[in-house]
């Protein structure tokens, strides 16, 4: 596959998947040593359980400063690399909903 359908791909993927991710029950640790519990986008499965504090709050941070179609997008661009790569991954292995595009014939 070439890569510029690779790409195609992964864009409309990650902006299908923006515009309808579920938000699920999710149980973590915080700093402090206690247990929360908090509904989140499901690609914090991604994320190590320990860092899930500090994005849940980069995350309120996005929600809080754009409108709800940016939220991810918002988030996403406040990540470094390797954990948006953690998301990319999670979103390329586990969403499978979006309006499939026409590729370029090779």
């Amino acid at each position: 596959m070439k890569n510029m359908n690779i790409a195609l791909i992964a864009i409309n993927k990650f902006f299908y998947y923006a515009q309808n991710y579920p938000t699920i029950k999710i149980e973590y640790p915080t700093i402090s040593g206690n247990w929360e519990v908090d509904y989140l986008p499901d690609f914090f499965k991604a994320f190590p359980p320990i860092m899930i504090e500090h994005f849940r709050s980069k995350w309120l941070n996005a929600v809080n400063r754009t409108d709800s179609y940016g939220y991810l997008m918002k988030f996403y661009a406040e990540l470094d690399g390797s954990y948006r790569q953690m998301v990319l991954k999670y979103i390329m292995e586990n969403y499978n909903d979006e309006c499939k595009i026409p590729l370029i014939k090779e």
